[in-house]
């Protein structure tokens, strides 16, 4: 019978690990998983003011960002601490736009709590008002009409975890060339509880992190 020689035990270990399923997000806390981005009416409330703007009703868009906590220490908390989501949305204008350029909305969300779980959600909106006015009172029908590219990046106090982007690279946010290319609007991005929707779906979305009092 052969003894199995040491180069061919180390081969064979290495084809075995190359085998087995890598596991996903290896070292890394929080994973962005999808992103995806609607337009939708504002929500109709019991016993509210009935009272509209002129015109037609207009459309908010919403961004539902879907992201695991899987931390990788033994002794992780059950809820974290305070997450950054950072989102940058790229705007499909450039025809109606005075520069000639698409704008790209850029704003940052503060979460906080999220369990040690998967597929949980955070959301972030763009008011109809908004959405008019940087399409010159014609907003699209659409989000495929109104939207070239959302990225949304996360960051815990370590600094950002992962980043993820509908359609191009992650991270083109960040490239200066890229950025040469648009005109850049911050402040148009709001949280849930900025929104007619802050009283809904509170056992879908992540809370946001509480105010602070005077």
């Amino acid at each position: 019978m052969k003894k199995t020689t040491p180069v061919l035990m180390l081969l064979c270990s290495l084809l075995f690990a190359l085998a087995l399923p890598l596991q996903a997000n290896q070292g890394k806390n929080y994973s962005i998983k999808k992103v995806e981005a609607e337009l939708i009416g504002s929500p109709e409330i019991p016993g509210g003011s009935s009272k509209r703007s002129a015109g037609k009703a207009g459309q908010w868009l919403e961004i539902d960002v879907t992201f695991d906590r899987h931390d990788t220490a033994t002794n992780a908390p059950k809820f974290s601490g305070d997450l950054t989501f950072s989102y940058y949305i790229l705007l499909d204008n450039k025809s109606s736009s005075k520069d000639g350029k698409p704008t790209l909305l850029t704003g940052t969300i503060t979460q906080t709590e999220a369990p040690l779980l998967r597929g949980l959600h955070v959301a972030a909106f763009v008011t109809p008002q908004t959405i008019a006015f940087f399409f010159e009172g014609k907003p699209p029908s659409s989000v495929q009409q109104a939207i070239i590219d959302i990225g949304v990046t996360i960051s815990d106090d370590t600094g950002v975890a992962d980043q993820y982007t509908m359609k191009g690279k992650p991270g083109w946010w960040d490239n200066p060339a890229q950025l040469e290319s648009v005109s850049t609007v911050a402040g148009r991005v709001l949280s849930k509880d900025s929104t007619p929707f802050s009283a809904l779906s509170w056992d879908y979305y992540l809370p946001p992190k509480a105010k602070s009092g005077n």
